[in-house]
């Protein structure tokens, strides 16, 4: 049976149980901490209860009440019929129909025996189909994001080239990295909260400021890295980028660590993983691309998609569990 670890770096994790009380390494920062051991609550008399199975895979245990009705499934949002069959007794019982012993989504991995923790592997059909389903519960907010972060990009380029018309080029390129260290990390910061359903908002985009200095420092450093790994031969200087970028920025936005210490943890969370970051990369440009097929108007779509799935995988690299899935069955009726 799994119990719950938190890292005060605000990470969590799903871990055995047999790991309470012992120290875990939390692959999203690198520290160490200490699993809290969980209050044991009286034995109650468990309740009759049915098994659910969808057909795309998602499973539950109800109480045998429902049996009979019919409700939605998180999952696939397809409507299924509570069967009449008894679960195994040992299945433990929820609270309620939308508590669930097996969740679909992303979560934040498991723990081995040695007491480090796993990572599920990669899916990039799961990736995707998530995406889509949070962009259709985020819409209105992530299309007024765009909107009001195109507006005022086209502001600001307007503004510098009037500057470099007054032969002022060095002011108009300061305006232009300082826009870029303002808006990209609340860019960031925005999808990620959206990712992992933690109440994101507009105001996200305008909290960059609180990262500028921070990317002034990391960003000229993470050059002089790619420039080494190119110049040494470019596979390293390709997985250099593959393993920094974004998840950098998403590593500052998300822990605000202090110094150049984001670089190290952002090494930590990619270490044997590069391959899988490579492939997200790959399956982000193909989902951008499949935008021009319809003469760049799909792009509306799969622009936001594109984004969200790296936050998505930034969460899962992290450890970190997305919120957006965490409902059980629906009843209908």
């Amino acid at each position: 049976m799994a119990i719950n670890a938190h890292c005060a770096c605000g990470a969590t994790y799903s871990v055995k149980r047999e790991l309470a009380g012992k120290k875990v390494k939390c692959p999203a920062c690198g520290e160490s901490f200490k699993v809290s051991v969980p209050q044991e609550s009286a034995p109650q008399e468990s309740a009759p209860s049915i098994r659910v199975t969808c057909q795309c895979g998602y499973a539950t245990v109800v109480k045998a009440k429902f049996a009979g009705k019919r409700a939605k499934c998180p999952s696939c949002n397809e409507l299924i019929t509570i069967p009449t069959d008894s679960a195994d007794e040992s299945s433990p019982v929820p609270q309620g129909v939308g508590e669930t012993k097996e969740k679909a989504g992303f979560d934040g991995g498991s723990s081995n025996e040695e007491g480090s923790i796993e990572h599920r592997p990669l899916d990039v059909k799961e990736l995707v189909t998530t995406s889509f389903e949070i962009l259709k519960r985020h819409v209105f907010l992530i299309y007024g994001a765009f909107i009001i972060l195109g507006l005022l990009q086209n502001w600001i380029v307007n503004f510098a080239s009037y500057l470099e018309g007054q032969n002022l080029m060095p002011v108009a390129e300061l305006i232009r990295i300082a826009a870029f260290l303002y808006f990209a990390p609340g860019f960031f910061l925005l999808f990620l909260n959206i990712a992992r359903g933690t109440s994101p908002h507009l105001k996200d985009l305008f909290a960059g400021y609180r990262f500028m200095l921070k990317l002034m420092l990391l960003l000229p450093v993470l050059c002089i890295l790619l420039v080494l790994g190119t110049l040494a031969l470019i596979v390293p200087g390709v997985m250099i980028l593959v393993a920094s970028y974004p998840w950098l920025l998403f590593t500052v936005v998300d822990k605000n660590p202090p110094g150049l210490r984001a670089l190290w943890i952002t090494k930590d969370i990619t270490h044997g993983r590069l391959f899988e970051c490579f492939c997200v990369w790959v399956a982000f440009y193909a989902v951008a691309a499949a935008g021009l097929l319809l003469c760049g108007i799909g792009l509306i779509v799969t622009g936001p998609v594109s984004f969200i799935m790296l936050a998505l995988w930034y969460c899962q690299l992290s450890g970190q569990t997305d919120q957006n899935k965490s409902k059980g069955l629906e009843l209908i009726e």
